[in-house]
């Protein structure tokens, strides 16, 4: 669906680039577009801007691409119950270890999905970053995630993780078969992101935040879960907008309501919030 919406023929020149310019990653043999995605842009299926790509939705219902048959057929795929048994697990660890455990080919699927990633990621941290809190944050904003790869990583147990990858490394269950660099191990149960900072390799050490003064203007900086900064002081809150200050006695209303659109509980929360302003 990411596809569709970036366009398929910006995703086969993103690949190509990649095949061009990195012919000594580990993975390089993956960057290639395969041959059915070449015939969807030869036939001007570019995806969203097109009208059809993995995806299309010619009136109500939408359709997907079946890749045997080269046409498309109604979207009614179900998540396995494995699949979703694991992701109702509480914690990463939790989770990871069910899709892990589990024989069923979607949770297999999953799993495989997130220890390459974090292979991945790990590998080329180095040449890519400055620190591990610079990747979670790009697969963030970049991607949507709520969290990025390390930080999942992390929490699902560093040390526990990492020794699941070298164990599918070993058995060649992974994509490459490149090993983690030395660092991974080497962290421990410490994993990347610490009350000091986010792990560095080019200095094997932890790297704070900034601290040039533009950052300085950012009342409510985005957190790696490790992190927590000051909320302000809380004079009311509803479902709707929350009334703050930061102890200079200016009052700040927040909305809170979906897309901040203004309906009838947001303004009655303006006007609670006259009432306060004007009594304090």
């Amino acid at each position: 669906r990411t596809s569709d919406v970036v366009g398929l023929d910006t995703m086969a020149h993103v690949i190509k680039t990649m095949d061009d310019t990195l012919p000594n990653d580990p993975w390089h043999k993956y960057f290639k577009a395969p041959q059915w995605l070449q015939g969807l842009i030869a036939a001007g299926a570019l995806g969203a801007k097109s009208g059809a790509g993995f995806f299309r939705k010619p009136g109500k219902v939408i359709e997907v691409l079946d890749l045997a048959t080269q046409t498309y057929k109604p979207a009614t795929g179900e998540a396995s119950a494995d699949a979703e048994g694991a992701l109702r697990q509480k914690g990463w660890g939790a989770r990871l270890a069910a899709l892990r455990a589990s024989s069923d080919p979607q949770a297999q699927f999953m799993w495989s999905c997130f220890r390459d990633t974090f292979h991945y990621c790990a590998y080329q941290l180095e040449h890519i970053a400055d620190n591990a809190r610079d990747v979670d944050f790009a697969i963030r904003w970049g991607y949507g995630w709520d969290q990025g790869p390390f930080e999942i990583w992390q929490q699902a147990g560093w040390m526990q993780v990492a020794n699941w990858i070298a164990e599918d490394i070993a058995a060649g269950k992974t994509m490459s078969d490149a090993p983690l660099p030395a660092w991974v191990m080497a962290r421990g149960d410490e994993g990347v992101h610490a009350a000091g900072g986010s792990y560095a390799p080019s200095t094997n050490s932890l790297r704070p935040r900034s601290s040039l003064p533009v950052y300085a203007r950012q009342y409510f900086p985005d957190a790696i879960y490790t992190e927590s900064f000051d909320q302000g002081t809380t004079i009311f809150e509803t479902d709707s907008v929350r009334m703050w200050h930061q102890g200079d006695d200016i009052a700040i209303l927040s909305f809170k309501s979906k897309m901040n659109t203004i309906g009838a509980s947001v303004l009655a929360g303006v006007n609670r919030a006259i009432d306060e302003a004007e009594k304090g």
